[in-house]
C-alpha cells in the first residue's frame, strides 16, 4: 500500500511482545521525524527512548503494527 506523507502526517511505529497466546504486551512506540523525506531521503529513524530497558524474554519475539495520521485525500 502506497500512502503520500505531508510535512504535518505522523507515522506511528508500536512494537508489540508476541506472547503467543492472549493479550500481547506494548514494548515501545515511536514516530519518526518525516523530514528526511521532504530532503528526498529514504529512510528514517525510529527506535525506543534512551531511557527504554527491554528485559528479556520480552522483544525477543515481537511484531510492529503502523498508524498514520494527517494524510491528505487522494
Amino acid at each position: 500500500m502506497r500512502v503520500t506523507l505531508t510535512p504535518d502526517s505522523v507515522l506511528t511505529f508500536i512494537a508489540f511482545d508476541d506472547g503467543g497466546a492472549g493479550t500481547d504486551t506494548e514494548i515501545f512506540r515511536c514516530s519518526p521525524d518525516l523530514s528526511p523525506l521532504e530532503s528526498g531521503g529514504d529512510s528514517l529513524v525510529c527506535s525506543p527512548d534512551a531511557k527504554t530497558t527491554i528485559e528479556p524474554p520480552r522483544g525477543t519475539s515481537f511484531y510492529i503494527t503502523a498508524s498514520i495520521a494527517n494524510v491528505p485525500p487522494e
